[in-house]
């Protein structure tokens, strides 16, 4: 007799207050834990966002590619479902933002690792261990 499947857990959203206790308990990475708390972006969709698809005066980000993981190797691919979309960015959010995208390249990622690399998993400096956060890109 096969067991029943056990039922899915609900899901847990963070509130404002813990939102921003959160990304204030993450220090330089509180803009990183903000986008994705109020854009809804997947992990791989912010760590491969670019400087250039974020315009802050429309506030909206311009997601056309992803990090994904197969096989335990990370490469850029289109996001999940091959679907390109826009998504709205906060006000409040964006001018948060403006430190990390003016007077910076286009094609530079907008978070990156400390060693100015992708940021997620297998960026520690021996590339075997993942490092949780990003670090934000400094202009050069």
């Amino acid at each position: 007799m096969p067991l029943p499947k056990p039922a899915p857990a609900d899901h847990v959203y963070l509130d404002d207050m813990q939102t921003e206790a959160l990304a204030d308990a993450a220090g330089e990475y509180r803009v990183f834990i903000l986008l994705l708390a109020y854009t809804g972006l997947r992990w791989g969709e912010a760590s491969a966002l670019k400087v250039g698809r974020v315009d802050l005066d429309a506030c909206r980000a311009h997601i056309v590619e992803a990090y994904v993981e197969d096989n335990g190797k990370l490469y850029l691919d289109t996001p999940k479902n091959h679907a390109r979309r826009t998504v709205p960015i906060p006000r409040f959010l964006a001018e948060e933002l403006k430190p990390h995208v003016e007077g910076r390249d286009e094609a530079d990622l907008l978070f990156t690792a400390p060693q100015r690399g992708r940021c997620g998993p297998g960026t520690s400096d021996s590339g075997s261990s993942p490092r949780p956060w990003p670090r934000r890109a400094s202009a050069t």
